[in-house]
């Protein structure tokens, strides 16, 4: 009997160290190939905005496009900032979601960081001599967590001008609870025309998941093993390869929708919910400006584009609005830019100049090679595009550009 326990305590023993052995084999294997996986570690719980990047995070994205992501010691994808700011230094704060985030590609290659080199060759006589860019776009952010982000993140570096940039394809949707979906995104709702801020997200279970000492501990785990990275890919490829396989069939009209993009972004809204989220957006857009001029700076919302709008294809693009039955791809794009005449703030389009661009050269402006052609993010293209175009309306307003 003794012979035989014996014998099973070896036998547990040597697996163990097997299985010990491999694992250690897998991890080193794993970091001398580089492999990281960025998504995973990009939603530690927020007591503000929700969720944000874990302070100090490094990891590869590359199932759209491919950036190696590293997140500075507030939590956004950005080089170390001083907090004040140089007198001859002019600084812009860019405020957005996942087109400001920008993880398909490298940091230098987003639009934003394009800024800096471009500006100062067009800056008035009386401007400063440097132009800082500082990124504060998250994945998923929408304009209400954007407010926030403004309200308490980005003063503390002192700004001279706050450009937001607005996703059309999805905004709206998460501005509004009924519409966004995610229970983890604080919301403002508008009650006797005054702008409330909802912090219910506080109490859903899934934020009280990741808040709690488990979660803080599962992602302190992930955060430092890429074998761990490496399972948390493989289930969420199963998870997307499940989404692409559902999107295949919803079609509006013999057309493909992106997914996450509603069809309702291009005509005036028809039922109570997207009334409701636009009157939110515009409180929301409203309170943005006010909130950046009380603090002296200067405000742009630079509204960014989907796949359809700058399909290179003209034919596709007719086709698409015969289909959805609509005028054009830009009611959304022309109603915000009401709304900025409204309330005496500048709004930038992008979606026409882009659509111009991609007509006359056939280059596409959204997707990669290991996704899909044509919806998505920006890629390199779009990027170098949009901000160019960015830097061409900064240079004709340049007033914009004066402390």
């Amino acid at each position: 009997m003794r012979f035989s326990l014996k014998n099973s305590l070896l036998t547990s023993l040597l697996l163990l160290s097997s299985l010990l052995f491999c694992l250690v084999v897998a991890e080193l294997g794993l970091r001398l190939a580089d492999f990281s996986f960025y998504w995973p570690l990009s939603r530690s719980p927020d007591h503000i905005t929700g969720w944000s990047a874990k302070p100090g995070t490094t990891g590869w994205q590359r199932l759209e496009g491919a950036g190696l992501v590293e997140i500075n010691e507030d939590g956004f994808r950005d080089v170390f900032h001083t907090e004040n700011s140089p007198m001859d230094v002019f600084r812009i704060a860019v405020v957005g979601d996942s087109f400001t985030e920008a993880v398909q590609v490298p940091l230098d290659k987003i639009y934003w960081s394009k800024l800096e080199k471009l500006l100062p060759q067009c800056a008035p006589a009386n401007a400063a001599k440097k132009i800082e860019i500082l990124g504060f776009g998250v994945s998923g952010y929408s304009t209400a967590q954007e407010l926030l982000v403004i309200e308490k993140r980005i003063w503390k570096y002192q700004p001279d001008l706050v450009i937001l940039g607005f996703f059309t394809g999805n905004d709206l949707l998460e501005n509004s609870r009924a519409l966004g979906g995610d229970a983890m995104r604080p919301v403002f709702e508008l009650k006797d025309g005054v702008l409330q801020k909802n912090m219910d997200f506080l109490q859903s279970q899934e934020y009280i998941a990741k808040n709690s000492l488990f979660g803080r501990f599962k992602l302190g785990v992930m955060s430092r093993f890429r074998l761990a990275q490496a399972i948390a890919l493989a289930h969420h490829k199963f998870l997307l390869l499940s989404e692409i396989s559902e999107s295949k069939n919803m079609q509006i009209n013999d057309v493909q929708t992106e997914p996450g993009i509603d069809v309702k972004i291009y005509a005036p809204p028809t039922d109570e919910k997207w009334h409701s989220t636009w009157e939110i957006t515009e409180a929301l857009l409203k309170r943005i400006h006010e909130e950046v001029k009380k603090h002296g700076a200067k405000f742009l919302l630079v509204t960014m584009t989907n796949g359809a709008q700058v399909h290179p294809n003209s034919e596709f693009r007719e086709y698409f609005k015969k289909r959805l039955n609509i005028p054009n791809l830009f009611y959304a794009d022309e109603r915000i830019k009401q709304i900025g005449i409204k309330h005496g703030f500048p709004v930038l389009n992008l979606a026409i100049d882009l659509q111009k661009f991609a007509s006359q050269t056939g280059v596409w402006l959204h997707g990669f090679k290991n996704s899909a052609k044509g919806i998505g993010h920006w890629n390199e293209n779009g990027h170098l595009i949009a901000g160019q175009r960015i830097a061409s309306y900064l240079c004709y307003n340049h007033e914009l550009l004066t402390k």
